[in-house]
Parts: structure tokens; sequence; C-alpha cells
């Protein structure tokens, strides 16, 4: 139904973006290094690279209902 709308085709970058500073963040917890260094700063930019391509993600998939109802 989806695959061959551009938005479902562009949006894999942005979903790989939001697993990839999900899995960055929890190495963090997991290492119990969170609050050493520099790690507060990062996990925090992660965060902020996490919510812009979760953003993305979520228009393109109104874009892609947008196409697929039209």
């Amino acid at each position: 139904r989806f695959g061959n709308l551009k938005p479902f085709k562009d949006m894999d970058s942005d979903h790989a973006k939001v697993h990839e500073m999900v899995i960055k963040n929890q190495e963090f917890v997991k290492s119990g290094t969170v609050l050493k260094g520099e790690h507060p700063k990062m996990i925090y930019e992660n965060f902020e690279l996490m919510e812009k391509s979760s953003d993305k993600l979520f228009e393109k998939l109104d874009d892609m209902v947008e196409q697929y109802i039209h």
C-alpha cells in the first residue's frame, strides 16, 4: 500500500537516526556513565537529534497518509 510512495521511501534515514540515538543513550545507562564528563551534554544532544528526527518522521508519515488518501 505505502511502499511505492515517496514519503515511505524517504523516512528510512530519520527512522534509523531515532534508533541510533536511543542506542547511544542506552550505552551510557548500561555502562553507568550517564553523569561522567561530557556525557550529560552528549545525552541531551542525542535527545535533541532524536526529537528532530522523530518530528521529520511523523511529517513523512502524515504526507504518506495524505498521498495514499488522494
